[in-house]
């Protein structure tokens, strides 16, 4: 998470988390959108210890998209694409359907 040294983000604020954080479950108690419609291929990828995005609403977003992958890094959070950066950058070569 500290690789990166140059123009870092500030810190995120407590009540910026907390703002975050209750908009984020706010919406994922909202009624369900329809995703069946969703004729892309979906990629969905987070952390098995997300506090930004709860991993269940991955999960949910999985089960309602039809025919979406998803990836559940062990160990991770919210920066699970970046913890993880080789096994994500090779999901999404194989999502994509590229060697390169």
């Amino acid at each position: 998470m500290r690789e990166r040294v140059m123009d870092r983000d500030a810190p995120i604020t407590l009540s910026s988390f907390h703002r975050q954080i209750t908009t984020i479950r706010g919406w994922g108690r909202a009624e369900p959108q329809d995703l069946s419609r969703i004729g892309a291929p979906t990629l969905i990828a987070n952390g098995d210890h997300d506090r930004m995005v709860p991993t269940e609403l991955s999960h949910d977003m999985h089960a309602r998209i039809p025919g979406s992958t998803l990836i559940i890094y062990p160990g991770a959070g919210h920066g699970g694409v970046f913890q993880h950066v080789d096994e994500f950058v090779d999901a999404v070569r194989a999502h994509l359907h590229t060697d390169s």
